[in-house]
């Protein structure tokens, strides 16, 4: 009875049939005959409407416009054929349903997350290929090509550690979650580590791209959803933080071995090369996503599983990084 009353407690949006309704009418869409929740997501409510469309619900974070962002995303990346799904409508003000919300088509396939345990060896190959490539495609897109308004990133490497360390500590010192002595050796490694130094052209980062979020259907790619966190920036890290979960416990592109690790980068370097620096890097930009993410997992009383996970990241991340 705890659990369910601490899921319940985290859902802040429920969408009935009546409600849904309303947002078919302003945009004729027609008639909601079907209303169901995705279960798997982390923070956000999502829902599918008539198995044609999802509506995902800025329920966690209504005061920052990732909705915004993402809609941007839709509109734009079909013209560099990155696989995406159809924009159907975008608000920010909370009129229709209290909070910012965005539709958009429901792409056919299932999540590689719940595809990959019936696929073939082969087949993983094959699609773990084109996800390298994929993202390698995606990191080769610029500011100057898709407009998330402030771009957030100079290129300047050691000027955006600091000042996103900053905002960390800040995060880790608020929530209590580590402790004053470790928050200080955190932020004195990333402020003089050598390792962040030099220039990067800005690219364009999925921000969480995983397994639950790229769509496969008949052994192909067809499309990557959740941009939600999408911005711009060293293309290193997100590739860092996507081979680091791939085979860690967190296991959030599902489990991949060694051939596999290399099936991904053989796609990924045959978009974009991976720098000789990269490897420096890897450890410190995959700790990195765990500390900014940190803050949050206390709040995560409805993912018990997850909290143990991402406590455990940062804790054997810490000392393989050697903080």
């Amino acid at each position: 009875m705890e659990k369910e009353n601490s899921k319940n407690e985290f859902r802040k949006f429920e969408l009935g049939k009546a409600v849904a309704q309303k947002v078919f009418d302003k945009f004729c869409l027609g008639v909601v005959e079907d209303v169901s929740r995705f279960e798997l997501g982390m923070i956000n409510d999502v829902y599918s409407l008539n198995s044609e469309y999802v509506l995902k619900v800025n329920s966690a974070h209504p005061e920052l416009p990732k909705l915004a962002k993402e809609a941007t995303i839709y509109t734009e990346l079909a013209k560099y054929e990155i696989p995406v799904p159809k924009l159907y409508a975008h608000e920010e003000n909370k009129e229709l349903l209290g909070y910012p919300y965005i539709l958009i088509e429901q792409l056919n396939g299932a999540s590689l997350r719940e595809a990959w345990g019936s696929m073939e060896d082969e087949e993983k190959e094959k699609v773990i290929l084109e996800m390298g490539k994929l993202l390698g495609s995606i990191h080769t897109i610029g500011p100057d090509q898709v407009s998330l308004g402030e771009q957030g990133f100079s290129g300047n490497i050691r000027e955006d550690i600091n000042t996103r360390i900053m905002k960390i500590g800040e995060g880790l010192r608020s929530s209590g979650v580590l402790d004053e002595e470790l928050v200080k050796r955190i932020e004195n490694y990333y402020q003089t580590s050598e390792v962040f130094s030099g220039v990067a052209a800005p690219s364009l980062l999925h921000g969480n791209y995983v397994f639950g979020n790229i769509i496969v259907s008949e052994g192909h790619i067809n499309g990557v959803i959740d941009w939600e966190w999408v911005k711009f920036g060293h293309s290193e890290e997100e590739l860092a933080n996507v081979l680091y979960r791939g085979p860690g416990p967190a296991s959030a592109m599902g489990v991949l071995n060694e051939g596999l690790l290399l099936k991904f980068k053989e796609g990924y370097s045959s978009q974009r090369p991976i720098s000789e620096e990269f490897d420096k890097r890897y450890l410190p930009y995959a700790l990195l996503y765990f500390l900014k993410v940190l803050p949050d997992v206390p709040k995560w009383t409805h993912k018990p599983e997850k909290q143990k996970e991402y406590l455990d990241e940062v804790e054997s991340l810490i000392r393989q990084v050697g903080i």
